[in-house]
């Protein structure tokens, strides 16, 4: 889980979207209360333009913590959630 934590984040400061995204699927698919995690692929959807599957995936990481763990999101999941919402992200260069 941690290798593969750092390696998406890695891609993703290196700009390697999508490269980014299939490391942090694969590190979701192994931990799906990796809250970090569901962070990075909402920031990772953003960057590869995918607004909507970004914001679709707070809803989707909401309900698995729900489930797994009985907890709602961090702080700073929801935060970045509605920063998305409101185009903070919106004119992201890569």
């Amino acid at each position: 889980v941690q290798g593969f934590s750092a390696l998406a984040e890695a891609y993703s400061q290196a700009g390697e979207i999508q490269a980014g995204l299939t490391a942090n699927q694969q590190l979701l698919r192994w931990a799906p209360w990796h809250e970090a995690g569901h962070r990075l692929q909402m920031r990772l959807l953003v960057a590869a333009g995918q607004r909507s599957a970004a914001l679709a995936h707070y809803t989707l990481c909401r309900l698995l913590l729900a489930d797994e763990l009985g907890v709602e999101p961090e702080v700073a999941t929801s935060a970045l959630y509605e920063e998305i919402r409101a185009g903070a992200y919106d004119k992201v260069t890569r």
